[in-house]
């Protein structure tokens, strides 16, 4: 059994006990599984169903931050099944929310897919104005996301015809890139907790002089003395222990 289908057992598994459960926001993670697991396997409409009965639960359940992530996925499933009005609405609603409960990375991760929406229709400008503004959210996100911004812009550039400003922007991201594989070039992490205390050169104890070994002809050689046969212990003897049979947890 593959990969694809160990997490389709596991979804559906997952969505059966939480029905029985009760628990609409465990099957809603359930459906999202799902729907992750028929879209690799190229299903767009049976992913579409599921994520959208993801979302229709975490929406009832008031869960905006899981509702924000199924808008972006159903969004960016309705552009791969070329729905682009459907796939527009999804994600401006995503964007909206993500921006109303502070989430930068939603945000980002919402403005790229409506980029790719962009980019699919032909929209080249407007999809260089929403990469603009998932570049300027990156900055603060990390170096990872803020090459893949500029990758994005790059191809966007290309798209539009402008090669220069595509070559400059798959530059910067191969700078990015190539700083975030470099350990030398990582930054280094900090901390408010004080440095372990290290040692001294000099221990403040005296040096201890290593012992000479005598040679083989000056060791004087004892005869072994032989070891007295311990009692049998008998299931009488205190020292056998009766833990009274079972686990040892279990009363």
């Amino acid at each position: 059994m593959g990969n694809v289908e160990q997490a389709v057992q596991y979804a559906l598994q997952t969505i059966t006990t939480c029905q029985a459960a009760g628990d609409p926001e465990g099957e809603a993670v359930g459906h999202h599984y799902l729907g992750h697991s028929f879209e690799r396997r190229g299903a767009f409409l049976d992913a579409h169903d599921h994520c959208q009965q993801a979302l229709n639960l975490f929406q009832a359940a008031g869960n905006r931050i899981g509702a924000a992530v199924l808008l972006i996925d159903v969004g960016r499933i309705s552009g791969l099944l070329v729905k682009p009005d459907l796939a527009r609405d999804h994600l401006e609603r995503a964007e909206r929310i993500n921006h109303e409960i502070g989430s930068p990375a939603g945000l980002w991760n919402a403005l790229v897919s409506r980029s790719e929406l962009h980019h699919v229709q032909g929209e080249h400008d407007a999809a260089r104005h929403t990469l603009e503004r998932a570049y300027a959210i990156s900055r603060d996100l990390g170096p990872h996301l803020q090459a893949e911004a500029l990758n994005a812009l790059g191809a966007a550039a290309h798209a539009r015809g402008d090669h220069d400003q595509a070559v400059v922007n798959h530059d910067a991201a191969l700078a990015l890139s190539t700083e975030i594989d470099d350990p030398t070039k990582r930054p280094k992490a900090t901390s408010a907790w004080p440095r372990p205390v290290t040692h001294s050169p000099t221990p403040p104890w005296p040096a201890r002089t290593p012992k000479r070994r005598s040679s083989p002809a000056r060791r004087t050689r004892h005869p072994r003395r032989r070891r007295r046969p311990s009692p049998p212990v008998t299931p009488a003897s205190p020292l056998v222990k009766h833990h009274g049979g079972g686990h040892p947890l279990r009363r």
